[in-house]
């Protein structure tokens, strides 16, 4: 590698990292949806939690248990 293409690539990434832009792209992408607790909520109220509670049920009721395991429990 040249020491042009070393210097446009070390520019290229002071742009995406350390300027105006790539910080304010950064803070554009973290807040876009809004604030970071209410979108875990929204997400948290509104998963449908059923179908995946179902398959893990019918995961582990797919285990057999030896015999002594069942009596202890």
């Amino acid at each position: 590698m040249s020491k042009l293409e070393s210097l446009i690539i070390f520019k290229l990434v002071w742009d995406i990292i350390g300027s105006e832009f790539g910080g304010g792209h950064q803070q554009y992408e973290t807040f876009y949806n809004g604030a970071l607790f209410v979108t875990k909520g929204f997400s948290f109220r509104n998963y449908g939690y059923d179908e995946p509670v179902q398959m893990v049920d019918e995961f582990l009721g797919s285990y057999s248990l030896p015999t002594q395991v069942k009596e202890l429990i």
